[in-house]
């Protein structure tokens, strides 16, 4: 397989996955996004996200910082966060 062909099975692989994936920025401009992160916070097109940064989700604004502060690396920590229509909902992220 060619470098190109890598890229685009990997790609696929975190486009089709069953769980929202997503890459921000340390500023928290998206960077990545996958459809089912699409789906979870209400978008239908992956350009509307990318637009976005990722605090304006958090139910808490601050919380992305304290974490930040907090952690290196963090494993299924629970938080609300809010969907584009302003919804609550329980998310479980995992980063590095």
């Amino acid at each position: 397989m060619t470098t190109n062909s890598n890229d685009k099975l990997y790609k696929d692989i975190i486009d089709f996955a069953p769980i929202g994936f997503y890459q921000t920025t340390p500023d928290g401009k998206f960077t990545l996004v996958n459809n089912e992160m699409l789906s979870l916070l209400g978008f239908e097109e992956e350009e509307e996200l990318l637009s976005k940064n990722i605090a304006d989700f958090y139910f808490d604004p601050q919380e992305r910082e304290r974490l930040i502060a907090k952690y290196d690396v963090f494993q299924n920590l629970r938080l609300k966060m809010l969907k584009l229509n302003a919804k609550e909902k329980m998310a479980v992220l995992s980063g590095f």
